[in-house]
């Protein structure tokens, strides 16, 4: 009798954190902009990004896709060189468009914490103190976010192969179809 009770305990609860699972959102649309650091080869340092995207909730589930498009780079830093400096390597820009998947650890009517991960084409542009040279990568996306009615805050990396990773702190709007209005 009592592993009959505890068994249906622990069901209720496991359908109850399912629903909790799912977001309020059918599909979103939206940007974040953020600000954060690059590591790598020489520390380039402070590094600014702009994202637009695109969120589709997967059925039923704890799941969702998206696009996401955007661009990194530093852009508030100003340079200063001397007329005789060397030809060298100050810092890599990013501009990229991919994929990105979204689970949800938590959601509570119109607050929703998801982890992510994802994979996009980029282009890359090497600064350099006389000219800049492009080349092409694949950046990695790894990262925990927040969404709360139409705001969404994402603490997110984005691993360059060649070796530089970028970590950001970003907040934007996104506005969607709802499930279950909350107003």
């Amino acid at each position: 009798m009592k592993r009959t009770l505890i068994l249906i305990l622990i069901l209720l609860l496991s359908s109850s954190f399912s629903l909790w699972g799912q977001y309020p959102y059918k599909w979103s649309v939206g940007g974040t902009m953020g600000f954060g650091a690059t590591m790598g080869n020489n520390s380039p340092g402070f590094t600014m990004s702009a994202t637009i995207g695109f969120n589709k909730a997967i059925k039923e589930t704890k799941w969702r896709w998206g696009i996401d498009a955007g661009l990194m780079n530093q852009g508030l830093l100003d340079y200063f060189f001397e007329e005789d400096e060397p030809d060298r390597f100050i810092r890599p820009n990013y501009e990229y468009i991919g994929g990105v998947v979204d689970y949800s650890l938590f959601t509570k009517n119109e607050f929703t914490m998801f982890a992510r991960g994802g994979l996009a084409p980029a282009h890359r542009r090497d600064m350099y103190v006389r000219h800049s040279e492009d080349k092409y990568t694949c950046l990695g996306l790894i990262g925990i976010g927040f969404d709360h009615y139409f705001s969404r805050f994402l603490v997110h990396g984005y691993w360059d192969p060649r070796g530089y990773f970028v970590l950001m702190l970003s907040y934007g709007w996104w506005f969607g179809k709802t499930r279950n209005p909350w107003w």
